[in-house]
């Protein structure tokens, strides 16, 4: 698996420059890093009792271990200088189970950590989770950097959202390709880069201004369209009030609601399609259930 640091220097610079620089950066800092304790490392290079000399010398200058402070100041000395350090560290400055706690703190970027803030309520961790996620909110962009420079860098940083954006989320596409590796027949899905597009009649263009409908997971044997519907992105009835309006989609909740309705209305009608809706909120509360339930119905169709 490629290193994420060298995939964004590709990313940013080009495939040539970005993993020149990645190999630089690699062999001048990780690969020094890794040799600084390196027992046969100072061997090859100094001999034997001059390797073991060096090395001794460098951990002795480099360790903050209360031994390494007794041998260098000598015991009364070494402990004072040595309480003075470990109090000047963060982990240290709290109580007894300060250690213990920082080495089992949650990530607070999971869902799972919201979840319990909030006792199992994913209404409410759903809410903070994105909140969270959202970094880049008009609000948190002006009250980090004012009014003009905040609506600035919010324009730029929804510039560069939308060229990266694919059309899809990771949740999307971990959640289908999952999905996938659990069914029994794998041909004829369409997904992703691989769409099977539907069009759409006169009435549906004139209503929704649409003339093709994609389906996220479209299973054409069975004629079955799955949907991943994003929490935030289609208005999750359990987190929105009908009467919320979207500055994204510059609509009440209850107008996309009611487009939604309609998409999947329409694929019945004209297409006999069924439709599958699975939204953001319950695969984070249940992943495995919920791709165990719909694998196993699918699954049973053939």
């Amino acid at each position: 698996m490629e290193s994420k640091y060298k995939l964004r220097l590709i990313e940013k610079h080009g495939i040539e420059i970005g993993t020149k620089m990645y190999d630089n950066w690699y062999t001048k800092i990780c690969k020094a890093r890794k040799n600084q304790y390196d027992e046969k490392y100072y061997i090859k290079k100094y001999g034997k009792i001059e390797g073991l000399k060096k090395l001794e010398e460098f951990k002795n200058k480099t360790s903050g271990s209360k031994n390494r402070y007794i041998k260098k100041y000598g015991k009364i000395e070494g402990l004072k200088k040595y309480n003075e350090f470990r109090n000047k560290c963060s982990i240290f400055n709290q109580n007894e189970n300060s250690i213990k706690k920082y080495k089992n703190r949650k990530n607070v970027l999971s869902f799972e950590y919201f979840l319990n803030k909030e006792n199992g309520d994913y209404i409410k961790a759903s809410l903070l989770y994105k909140d969270r996620q959202n970094t880049s909110s008009l609000e948190k962009m002006i009250k980090k950097h004012g009014e003009t420079d905040g609506n600035k860098k919010y324009k730029e940083a929804n510039i560069k959202r939308l060229q990266k954006w694919s059309g899809k989320s990771k949740l999307e596409e971990n959640f289908i390709e999952e999905l996938i590796k659990m069914l029994k027949n794998k041909e004829n899905i369409y997904y992703g880069d691989n769409k099977y597009m539907f069009f759409t009649n006169s009435i549906f263009r004139k209503k929704h201004n649409k003339k093709v409908l994609i389906c996220d997971l479209y299973i054409k044997d069975l004629n079955i369209n799955i949907e991943i519907n994003g929490d935030f992105w289609h208005l999750n009835p359990l987190l929105y009030e009908s009467n919320f309006y979207s500055k994204l989609h510059k609509k009440l909740a209850i107008e996309v609601w009611d487009d939604e309705a309609h998409r999947i209305a329409f694929l019945k009608e004209k297409y006999n399609i069924r439709t599958i809706v699975i939204w953001e909120s319950e695969i984070n509360k249940n992943k495995k259930k919920i791709l165990k339930e719909i694998s196993e119905e699918i699954n049973g169709l053939y």
